[in-house]
This record gives C-alpha cells, sequence and structure tokens, in this order.
C-alpha cells in the first residue's frame, strides 16, 4: 500500500480508500478516492521502461487531439505527468461507468464502430514504427521455457501471416480491444488501456476484438461484429480470412499473457487463448 500512497502524494492527492480494481481493468490499477472526494484511476506500467511510459503519454495526446475520449493523465507537483518507482505510475481522472466485461447483452454494433473509428485516427509519429503482430523474436522469448503448445500455435501463426497479410497502408490499431478494456458511460462507449496501441495491419485488430468478444459469447456475436465493422469501415471482410485473422490474434495474445505472467511471476494464463484458437479450427 506504500507504493500507490506515495504514488498518490507526487501528484498532491492524500487518499482516502485505494482499492484494486477487478477483472476487466488493468492488473495493477486501482480505484483511488481522495480526501476531498475526488475519484481517480491510479496505474502502475508493470513492464514499462521510461521510454514506452513516454510513449504512452503521447498516444493519450493523440487521441485527444483527434477527440477521442479516454484517460487524460495528471500532472505531478512538479509538472512530471508519470512517475519513475520499480515501474512508472500515472494517475488519471476515473472514468465514471462499467467495462462491458459483465455485460450480457454487448453492444456489438458500437464496439464495431468504435473500432472502424479508431482505425481512421492516423498513425502518430511515435508509433510509425511499433507493431502489435508477433515479434521476430517470440523464440527468444520461450527460450528456457518448456511450452510445446504455445510454440507450435505461434509457428503455425507466423505461416498464417506470410500466406494471408499483404501490407497495407498502416492503420492505429487499439491492439487489445477487448470487452474489458470498453467502459459504457453516459456518454458512451469509452476505450481505456492503451498500452498495445501501434501501427498494424486493420485485420489484426479486429481479429482481437473477435478474439474477446468469441471469448465473451460465440460466433453469433462475431458475426455481427464484423458486418457491422465492414459498414462501419467500408472495408470488405472475407469469412476464411477472418477465421485465419482470429487465429493468428489469439496467438497474438496468448503470447503476450505469457510474457506478462513471467514477468510478474504468476501462473501462466496463455492456455485460454489457445484453446480459443483451437475451438476455431473446429467450427
Amino acid at each position: 500500500m506504500t507504493d500507490r500512497i506515495d504514488a498518490a502524494a507526487a501528484f498532491g492527492i492524500v487518499p482516502r480508500r485505494v482499492v484494486a480494481f477487478g477483472e476487466g481493468r488493468s492488473n495493477r490499477s486501482f480505484h483511488l478516492l481522495a480526501d476531498d472526494g475526488r475519484s481517480f484511476t491510479l496505474t502502475e506500467l508493470v513492464g514499462h521502461a521510461p521510454a514506452r511510459a513516454e510513449a504512452l503519454l503521447l498516444t493519450l495526446d493523440h487521441l485527444e487531439a483527434h477527440r477521442m475520449g479516454s484517460h487524460r493523465p495528471l500532472r505531478t507537483v512538479s509538472g512530471a505527468r508519470v512517475i519513475h518507482g520499480h515501474w512508472p505510475w500515472m494517475i488519471m481522472p476515473f472514468i465514471p461507468g462499467e467495462t462491458l466485461s459483465a455485460s450480457a447483452d454487448l453492444p456489438v454494433e458500437a464496439i464495431a464502430a468504435l473500432l472502424a473509428r479508431i482505425h481512421r485516427i492516423p498513425v502518430p509519429a511515435h508509433l510509425a514504427d511499433r507493431r502489435r503482430r508477433l515479434p521476430c523474436d517470440w523464440r527468444t522469448l520461450l527460450r528456457g521455457h518448456d511450452r510445446p503448445d504455445l510454440e507450435a500455435a505461434l509457428a503455425a501463426s507466423e505461416r498464417m501471416w506470410s500466406r494471408v497479410a499483404a501490407e497495407p497502408a498502416l492503420t492505429f490499431v487499439h491492439g487489445d480491444l477487448f470487452p474489458d478494456n470498453i467502459v459504457r458511460t453516459p456518454d458512451g462507449l469509452v476505450p481505456i488501456d492503451w498500452e498495445h496501441a501501434a501501427a498494424d495491419h486493420p485485420m489484426l485488430d479486429l481479429g482481437i476484438t473477435a478474439v474477446g468478444i468469441l471469448a465473451h459469447g460465440g460466433w453469433r456475436q462475431v458475426d455481427r461484429l464484423v458486418g457491422a465493422y465492414a459498414q462501419a469501415s467500408g472495408r470488405s471482410v472475407d469469412r476464411g480470412d477472418l477465421e485465419d485473422w482470429i487465429g493468428y490474434s489469439a496467438s497474438v495474445l496468448a503470447l503476450s499473457r505469457f510474457v506478462r505472467d513471467a514477468l510478474e511471476g504468476r501462473p501462466h494464463s496463455y492456455a485460454s487463448m489457445l484453446n480459443l484458437g483451437r475451438v476455431l479450427a473446429q467450427t
């Protein structure tokens, strides 16, 4: 708790209560209620080097410039927007509302429209060389770990990319638009957690969102998502290619979970993403 209190103090905030968000927010994010009644989101950017934290700030600035509502970091008493402890910390005004993770009926058409809107935002200069796809060195990340299931899935996805992914003009992508990264507010849906924003293939971003919806509901909702996205974006989406993209996206997400869990010393949770890919292969 001391590290959270110290982080809040750097921003001139005296916390009355600090509560970890449940499933549906970042694993190191907390709801901070200040002693003056204001509410904030306090986030520790686990795994972020200072340069990556600064890139996230630039991304949030870019979103504000293009009228895409999301978090807006506060400044510390010395004027900085991030403080650097073991990992960087930032504080943002709390966005009132609930994430879609607990929604019984996802607003799929609204999610598709949100994704299409994100893809119309120009790629900012600081993300021009960042990709969300599988990294070229993924085998190095697995070295020393006995994970044959993950290695086989990633190798298959690498082959799929070379077969399907003709390079388009790169698109600004969220990179993790799951239901738990979308907040339903009185003013509409607000995307949060932009740590994976990048310049990449729009079908990869659609595939990631489809994985989240597939985990939440099923193929009927995915079909609605794809139809609504095609209409909102003006892009045609081939169903056969879509299944390949969803399988590829599940592998990307599985690797991200593996790396995160290894970094934090937690039990590995990547298998749930691989299982989605297996279910997909049987449809």
